[in-house]
């Protein structure tokens, strides 16, 4: 889109910096990964393996979804790996793994020009969702795992029904 906005500037666009939080954090990594004037890319509460994030996330915010799944895999007799399985096939265009292996390291941002924030216990992002996507950008050792998903951190006060 700043490519498009001719008036704000005059010369070379500037680098981007990308962030989202949770799916938002899929869609930054996957910008980061395929888009040249990306420089940044923040990946708050995120992860890699979308199959297995939609297969295994509960929690507050996405109980409807749960609920849903629960009951299509109940349905169709599925465990949660045959479910993961089953969701690899269509949820390949929004995987950023899928994007790491098909893109060479030297044409990717490089570790250190990527910060990711997840959460410790995350059930929405499972943790080794998390873990795999730091490691495929090209970290080594653990990931750090600094802050829960979502719900506490922006609304300590509140309850949910």
């Amino acid at each position: 889109m700043l490519d498009s906005r001719k008036d704000l500037f005059t010369g070379p666009l500037p680098i981007v910096l990308v962030a989202g939080i949770s799916l938002g954090a899929v869609e930054a990594s996957l910008t980061a990964l395929t888009d040249a004037r990306v420089g940044a890319a923040a990946i708050i509460a995120g992860g890699g393996g979308i199959a297995k994030i939609l297969a295994q996330t509960a929690g507050a915010g996405v109980d409807g979804y749960v609920r849903a799944r629960d009951a299509y895999m109940k349905a169709h007799s599925l465990s949660a790996e045959q479910l993961a399985q089953l969701l690899e096939a269509p949820s390949r265009r929004s995987e950023p793994l899928a994007y790491i292996t098909a893109i060479p390291a030297e044409q990717r941002l490089s570790p250190e020009r990527y910060l990711m924030i997840n959460a410790r216990g995350d059930m929405v992002v499972p943790n080794a969702t998390s873990e795999v996507l730091y490691q495929a950008l090209g970290h080594d050792g653990r990931h750090p795992d600094r802050c829960e998903h979502f719900y506490k951190y922006l609304a300590p006060n509140l309850e949910r029904p």
